[in-house]
């Protein structure tokens, strides 16, 4: 077998690079709007992650992150949990399997990595024994498709014997094996492989990195991987400290498709498209309200809004550093985005003092952002089929010029809706309209 692994993919930036991104309608290089982004080079394969280097941060996940950390020069410290991949995906009452679904049990602190294609992946990791704090205590290794958990395939290992985990539709199959050399007490010191071909898995072991035995093979097990995951798993309130160190790759492919790890945003829906580029645009336009949901249905503020757009345009560096707002605090996660937007005349604040950050975006705001940004093109025709869009309206050109590119409609053929609040769906749609169509 190979011992040297090429490394691991670039996490949700370098996948976005795979998507195309057109110019939004009239827009200028330079100057206000930015110099725009130039596409980098991809590497062969998927690229490692070095945990023990923060630079590689941006490289893989922590679910629902609470004990696990990364330190500089260490690696990334995980604490088993009773929130592990074994029981995510189910709601359990008095240890009974009850629901699945938005129900379900959230998974805490794993590791999530996605991948593509045919790899060969070494996981190199540490633990110490000293911390143990009772029994029913795993770490897994595995290949994941999809984002709901159901389907798996990989190594667990306990101090007491190397399971051939595979759990399929949700349905969990483990078989004991026995490696007594490379149970979790056996040695500080871990390197774990998996080999994915098409769907099958071939497993196996080593405690020096450089020999590697066979543990088992996982033939047609129907599950094509889009994620590599790493978990602690216990039936303990405390279980064994573990360390990653290194997840190294040979072969392998960026994935071509964004994955979807929200389970409210359902393909088919309108925003379905959207949210996947605005999440793995470079750079990222906007992540989830947490690991699982994106929130489709929220309202979005006039903070948001504008971040969302300053994004879009890859971040330029504002020119001025003052402004006269009092609801805006330096060090806000909007800060740059309003200091940008004012400078450029996207917006000028709700008053000469506020820019109402917080305030709910209506539709007509959202186009009229978009529409500055743009630099304000003529729309091609000056009929108006909306009734509630005045002649004198202020968004008038905005709207009609939003409607002829693509970028919204109507709430119906007579009514656009201007004052009514835009959610993070509608958002990112608009956006994606004006800079993919």
């Amino acid at each position: 077998m190979k011992k040297q692994m090429l490394s691991m993919i670039l996490v949700f930036a370098l996948v976005c690079l795979l998507l195309p991104r057109a110019a939004m309608p009239a827009i200028a290089a330079g100057g206000c709007r930015g110099e725009g982004l130039t596409e980098a080079e991809q590497p062969d394969g998927l690229p490692s992650i070095d945990f023990k280097d923060l630079a590689d941060a941006d490289k893989f996940q922590i679910i629902g992150q609470e004990s696990s950390l990364q330190t500089e020069g260490v690696g990334v410290n995980m604490v088993s949990t009773r929130q592990g991949i074994e029981h995510a995906g189910f709601y359990f009452e008095d240890g009974h399997e009850m629901l699945q679904g938005e129900d379900a049990n959230t998974p805490v602190d794993i590791v999530r990595v996605p991948v593509g294609g045919d790899w060969t992946a070494t996981l190199h990791f540490t633990f110490d024994p000293g911390s143990s704090r009772g029994y029913y205590e795993f770490f897994g290794f595995y290949a994941m498709q999809g984002a709901d958990w159901q389907n798996l395939a990989g190594i667990r290992g306990s101090d007491g014997d190397i399971q051939d985990f595979l759990r399929q539709d949700g349905q969990i199959t483990s078989a004991y094996n026995s490696w007594a050399d490379y149970y979790l007490t056996s040695s500080a010191e871990h390197w774990w492989r998996i080999e994915k071909t098409g769907d099958s898995y071939i497993c196996s072991g080593s405690i020096d990195g450089e020999t590697f035995d066979l543990f088992f093979v996982l033939s047609g097990t129907g599950i094509e991987a889009n994620y590599l995951m790493i978990d602690a798993y216990t039936g303990m309130s405390e279980g064994y400290t573990y360390v990653l160190k290194e997840l190294a790759f040979e072969g392998g492919e960026i994935p071509v498709e964004p994955v979807n790890p929200f389970v409210d945003v359902k393909e088919g829906k309108y925003f379905y498209e959207p949210v996947l580029w605005a999440v793995y645009h470079d750079p990222q336009i906007t992540n989830g309200t947490d690991d699982t949901h994106f929130s489709p249905n929220k309202i979005c503020t006039r903070g948001q809004v504008v971040t969302f757009l300053w994004r879009a345009y890859g971040c330029p560096e504002p020119g001025i550093t003052e402004h006269s707002f009092m609801d805006v605090k330096a060090g806000a996660y909007y800060y740059q985005a309003m200091l940008w937007a004012v400078e450029c005349g996207i917006t000028a604040g709700t008053s000469e003092t506020t820019f109402g950050p917080n305030k709910e975006c209506t539709r007509a705001q959202a186009v009229t952002f978009l529409w500055r940004a743009a630099e304000e093109p003529e729309p091609e025709s000056d009929e108006c089929p909306f009734t509630d869009v005045k002649p004198t309206a202020s968004y008038r050109n905005a709207v009609l010029w939003a409607v002829e590119n693509g970028i919204t409609n109507g709430t119906s053929a007579t009514t656009f809706s201007p004052t009514k609040t835009c959610t993070r769906g509608q958002v990112v749609t608009f956006l994606y309209n004006a800079m993919e169509g």
